[in-house]
């Protein structure tokens, strides 16, 4: 039998130029720590340095950690509720 991991995908595209995701934990699993959120930085381009605002090795490391526990707990694929924030 299936055992979806519930999540929702916020994305907002603001006239092409801004974009911000959040993915929120759905399932509220407590033995499960999900945060995720990215923008991009037109808004503040003195802000973007190579390390800022950026996934990168580690943030990779982390996510394979998280499916590797949601593994474990018997998860067996992700269900995601997309939604378009205004």
């Amino acid at each position: 039998m299936a055992n979806p991991y519930k999540v929702k995908f916020y994305h907002d595209d603001n006239e092409g130029f801004d974009t911000y995701n959040r993915i929120e934990d759905e399932t509220n699993d407590p033995r499960v720590n999900l945060s995720f959120r990215a923008s991009d930085l037109c808004e503040c381009p003195e802000d973007a340095t190579l390390f800022r605002a950026l996934f990168n090795g580690w943030d990779y490391i982390e996510t394979i950690e998280l499916g590797m526990k949601l593994a474990n707990l018997g998860y067996d694929s992700i269900e995601v509720e997309h939604i378009t924030e205004n």
